[in-house]
């Protein structure tokens, strides 16, 4: 223990001298419990899983043997017990699984936003957050109710049984040295411990689901080093706690080792739980598992980190807020090894993949460092992902990371301007690698693979000038309104090509890509091609064309027996637009800010109309906002090749330009398009 943490703990204890200690069925936050000055602690109770617990640790360990050797009575070995744990000499857990000092957890967010004292004071009221995007609900005074959802969300009760707020509690604790918060915490162990073990509710409970297991026993483990000395921690809780950890490592054990005898590859459940089993059993060695549970989980992790992370460092499910969290934890890995000097051979190749998915964050990202939208994801705030980068700088050698990170001050940013990740399909293009540049980032996965993931092939997002112009549509929710997760997966809400609005197979591939230096008659140009198989008989061929470091120009090309409607969407941001029918463009119109003009071309002989759209986003689990979409539209007879043209220009907010004087067109009987717009005019080939 750090010279730090012990005076915390001596000031803390010293700060409660004289607290009462309540009775087992009175809330910590009645007017006695709070402001009662006196010093009265009750005789605690006698756990009756004390036997148990005895059972299930090693009495010879270093930490214990001197406390119990000497306990006749089992009042006294539940007592030496806590008095054991309470004087025991381990690293920290939360510092190894945050890789800073647990005093830096003031201030940390909690589940319940940026307020982290507010959500605290709402856990003294026994006002507790499930799924954040919901209120807080009150779940009782004198007892929590674990059981009622408040709402028709199943994610508000399992996330519920998580204690997210635990970082908050913790927090607060550490700041104020208030006993208060150490009071909540008891309260609440010995709430859920004795109702969840209940026969009638063990591992029947919705709040015994796996992933939540697993979470909630780190968050366990991960703060019981802040309340462990606490004068308000009686020794019947503490071993009911014991018994209840016990417990969960034996469940979320035999999860771990059932995903390890599956084929395949395996979900972000099965990382969570064996994280969750090495953090748990690391904070508790003493039990005569945690020795075997440690290395087991540590190298279940490393085993299963090629079945979850594709070959180029992307997880599974290809989403980008999801996949963060992988490296993460696979770094995590590499950090407590070490700390705990655990038996376990980190390979080479564990580490290269992990360098590519720290990798892949930097290749997605926007110029203002957030990733995108794709999935079952959501909107991150600007310059997160350089944020998320800066830990793994001494990790590993990466002038582009230092790059990325330090937006060009220091490093080197790569040769290419086009990037890809080949095993997600995440594909990249840009004017040039500063924050203001022109980003183009495509999707094209080859995977039919579709829990966090959407079907969304040829699906993408632009930047320019610094600002986000089109985003993915997010996904709103994952149960409770399934009419709405069924709309936020659906072809129309993507930046795609439907047909008759069927649903999106996922068999893209990468066809090339090339650069063309400019000319005196023809402008430099980058080009990406991608080809997808959107439904049975129909191929899709989209390519993206750079012109001129300046404007993105989309060719898609339809070909196969498929018949029906076809639509080219596009969805801008939230805000006004102008819309043009007849002429077949439209743009936004956000004073003072980057706009966006889309256009379609005049291609001869194509019967194409321009039709808005019902348009909806979601940055935020449960919350969505309107927004503009539109599409371009014509019909497609079996055994016909249909083409789209369209030209997405950004327009500086100074810039001058009237986009009413916008003309695009295929010259007849040429594969040559010409744009025009004001004064200025371009004249490309198609490449498709």
């Amino acid at each position: 223990m750090s010279p730090t943490r012990r005076k915390f703990l001596a000031a803390s204890a010293s700060a409660a001298a004289g607290s009462l200690f309540w009775s087992a069925g009175a809330s910590p936050n009645s007017a006695n419990a709070q402001d009662s000055g006196t010093t009265m602690v009750e005789q605690p109770e006698v756990s009756p899983r004390l036997e148990e617990v005895l059972e299930l640790l090693d009495l010879t360990h270093p930490s214990l043997a001197p406390f119990l050797e000497k306990a006749k009575t089992p009042l006294e070995k539940q007592e030496a017990l806590l008095a054991a744990y309470q004087n025991r000499k381990l690293p920290s857990i939360y510092a190894l699984f945050n890789d800073r000092a647990p005093e830096t957890i003031v201030g940390t967010r909690g589940y319940g936003g940026k307020e982290p004292q507010k959500t605290a004071e709402l856990a003294l009221q026994h006002i507790f957050h499930g799924q954040p995007a919901y209120e807080p609900d009150f779940r009782g005074k004198d007892e929590i109710d674990w059981d009622t959802n408040p709402q028709k969300d199943k994610e508000w009760i399992w996330q519920f049984h998580r204690f997210s707020w635990l970082t908050a509690l913790s927090g607060e604790y550490v700041r104020t040295k208030d006993e208060k918060f150490a009071r909540e915490w008891v309260f609440e162990m010995r709430s859920w411990t004795r109702h969840m073990h209940k026969p009638e509710n063990a591992f029947r409970h919705p709040g015994w689901r796996s992933l939540d297991t697993a979470l909630r026993m780190k968050e366990w483990a991960l703060h019981l080093e802040f309340f462990l000395n606490s004068p308000s921690l009686d020794s019947r809780t503490f071993t009911d706690l014991l018994y209840s950890l016990d417990i969960h490592c034996r469940r979320i054990l035999k999860c771990c080792l059932d995903a390890q005898k599956r084929d395949g590859m395996l979900g972000n459940w099965d990382i969570y739980h064996t994280e969750g089993l090495l953090f748990t059993a690391a904070a508790l060695p003493e039990r005569k598992e945690s020795a075997r549970e440690v290395q087991t989980a540590a190298q279940l992790l490393a085993d299963f980190q090629k079945r979850v992370l594709l070959e180029d460092g992307v997880i599974n499910e290809f989403i980008p807020s999801y996949h963060m969290a992988y490296p993460a934890q696979f770094a995590r890995l590499v950090r407590v090894c070490r700390e705990l000097a655990l038996p376990v051979e980190i390979p080479q190749e564990f580490m290269d993949r992990l360098e590519k998915s720290i990798n892949a964050v930097v290749v997605w990202s926007h110029p203002d460092g957030a990733a995108p939208l794709f999935g079952d994801a959501w909107l991150g705030s600007r310059d997160v992902n350089r944020r998320w980068i800066r830990p793994y700088l001494t990790m590993f050698d990466r002038p582009d990371w230092t790059w990325f990170v330090t937006k060009g001050k220091e490093g080197r940013h790569p040769d290419s301007r086009i990037q890809e990740l080949p095993a997600a399909g995440y594909h990249t293009m840009r004017s040039d690698w500063s924050e203001n540049a022109l980003f183009l980032v495509a999707k094209n996965s080859n995977t039919t693979r579709f829990g966090h993931n959407q079907a969304d092939n040829m699906t993408f997002e632009l930047s320019a000038f610094g600002r986000r112009l089109m985003i993915d549509s997010g996904c709103f929710n994952y149960s409770g309104e399934p009419e709405w997760r069924r709309y936020f997966r659906s072809p129309e809400v993507h930046q795609l090509v439907s047909l008759d609005k069927k649903p999106i197979l996922s068999r893209g591939r990468k066809i090339g890509e090339k650069t063309i230096s400019a000319t005196e008659t023809r402008p430099a140009a980058d080009i990406l091609i991608l080809e997808n198989e959107p439904v049975p008989g129909l191929i899709h061929r989209r390519a993206f064309q750079l012109i001129d470091g300046r404007f993105f120009v989309i060719l898609d090309e339809l070909s196969g027996q498929a018949a029906g409607e076809l639509r080219q969407h596009f969805q801008f941001l939230p805000g006004d637009w102008r819309f043009e029918k007849e002429r077949q463009r439209a743009w936004t119109a956000h004073p003072g800010k980057v706009n966006l003009l889309i256009a379609g071309a005049e291609i001869p002989n194509a019967e194409i109309s321009l039709q808005e759209e019902e348009g909806w986003l979601s940055t935020v689990y449960m919350k969505k906002e309107r927004r503009p979409a539109m599409a371009f539209v014509q019909k497609k007879a079996a055994g016909e090749t249909r083409r789209f043209a369209t030209v997405l220009y950004p327009l500086e907010p100074k810039e001058t330009l009237d986009p009413g004087t916008l003309r695009f067109t295929l010259e007849e009987n040429s594969s040559a398009w010409t744009l025009t717009l004001g004064e200025k005019s371009w004249k490309f080939e198609s490449e498709i």
